[in-house]
């Protein structure tokens, strides 16, 4: 394939995905904990009920995932990324129009699945096709927006959920998510550079980029191999655990409530949050390149178990809360960054995407239950500080444990014998 000069089309691709990682994981599921507490209020149920619709969903995700995973292969890519966009965006909508509690766990059917193609599996999928170099940087530029698109929108519909009504607020954000999203799911991505009679970017620089990557594809553990050895067991609950530390970021809305802060302070508490993750998913890659991923991975659980400490310790204070808020966002880098990052590290790259897809699995399935533990807890308890305590200080915890445990036994099990020598080089 002859490569054009100018710009490379993998930088519009890297774009589209930002632009679809916004307006679906960034108002979608990241702004959702706005709604908790209004919504909950006004239809007369507890936010742990309401917050369940999450759980749902996130079961709905896994459960696609081996589906979604086929579909974008075998499929047409731009209608069948079109079609999930409009089911995405299009319930969100439909939650205006929602008065039981019932109705909210049935659009998590739809949301789940739709949403098992828009957050997890196409942007990962589109952007390693499209990068043969950088792709570590363009991964974490795709994915920062769900971040910076909460942290705009998030004080934004706070205040428009207090001015306009909850009910009103869910078509703003319904249909901002569809005008991100639709465009260019539907006339800007493409599954491949071939579809558009291109090289990915880094490969037009010689045949020994193509080559290396060839190599790449066959060095790892493969998956009889880590169903035999456990391994797979052991990545859905790193996949799992990581869930858990990040469940406490759709009940912040209500933290701030909870805590006598007005609507102003609350958005600002949401958006601090949401800085944190955008700086995170910047950031943790390139310290990984840096240091490795084992301490990439603790100082990036650090920081978060602090700014965890800090909102439990607070005493209401509004500095220690932003700054708690803030630091606690940094999590979000374990869930995006890290964890491809972690899971690489363990099974290198020739079963990958299988090995990825149970890690998703345990994210959607049992890390998705936080939600719904964290919301019960403060329904049994009156606060907050419980669900912070138990769910989010010890799922950290166990996320460390898990990670070192995982990356040790990978080790000792060693990749499949046939790439040892380019184990050893990796």
């Amino acid at each position: 394939m002859e490569q054009k000069k100018g710009l490379h089309y993998a930088w519009v691709i890297m774009v589209g995905c930002f632009l679809l990682q916004a307006g679906q994981l960034g108002i979608i599921m990241n702004t959702a904990g706005v709604f908790l507490q209004p919504v909950a209020d006004s239809i007369g149920c507890g936010r742990g009920d309401l917050s369940l619709y999450m759980t749902i969903m996130g079961w709905c995700t896994a459960f696609t995932m081996p589906i979604a995973g086929r579909w974008i292969s075998t499929k047409n890519f731009n209608v069948l990324m079109t079609v999930v966009s409009i089911l995405a965006g299009g319930s969100f909508i439909a939650m205006s129009f929602f008065t039981q509690v019932w109705m909210w766990w049935i659009a998590a059917v739809v949301l789940g699945f739709s949403t098992a193609f828009t957050f997890f599996a196409a942007i990962p999928i589109v952007i390693q096709n499209w990068f043969a170099k950088k792709t570590g940087f363009a991964m974490g530029i795709a994915t920062c927006s769900s971040g910076l698109g909460a942290a705009v929108f998030s004080p934004v519909l706070t205040n428009l959920c207090v001015s306009m009504g909850w009910q009103g607020t869910y078509v703003v954000a319904g249909v901002v998510s569809l005008i991100l999203s639709v465009p260019v799911c539907a006339f800007v991505l493409k599954l491949k550079p071939a579809d558009k009679g291109m090289l990915p970017y880094g490969a037009e620089e010689g045949s020994d980029v193509a080559a290396a990557a060839k190599a790449a594809d066959t060095t790892g553990i493969s998956a009889s191999r880590a169903w035999k050895t456990g391994l797979v067991v052991v990545i859905f609950f790193i996949g799992a655990s990581i869930s858990l530390t990040c469940s406490f970021g759709q009940h912040l809305a209500g933290f701030g409530t909870s805590l006598g802060l007005d609507a102003t302070l609350t958005g600002l508490l949401l958006s601090m949050y949401q800085l944190g993750n955008l700086v995170a998913k910047i950031g943790m890659g390139t310290l990984n390149d840096a240091i490795g991923i084992k301490k990439t991975f603790l100082i990036s659980t650090a920081i978060p178990l602090i700014g965890a400490v800090l909102m439990i310790v607070s005493g209401g204070n509004t500095f220690m809360l932003l700054a708690g808020s803030l630091l606690y966002g940094f999590v979000n880098g374990n869930q995006t960054v890290l964890a491809p990052i972690v899971c690489r590290k363990m099974f290198g790259s020739k079963d990958y995407a299988k090995m990825w897809s149970y890690s998703t699995m345990g994210n959607s399935i049992l890390g998705a239950l936080g939600v719904s533990i964290n919301g019960m807890l403060y329904d049994v308890t009156g606060t907050y500080l419980t669900p912070l305590t138990i769910v989010i200080v010890g799922s950290m915890i166990l996320s460390v444990i898990l990670v070192l445990f995982g990356m040790y036994r990978a080790n000792k099990v060693g990749f499949d014998k046939e790439e040892t020598a380019e184990v050893a080089a990796a």
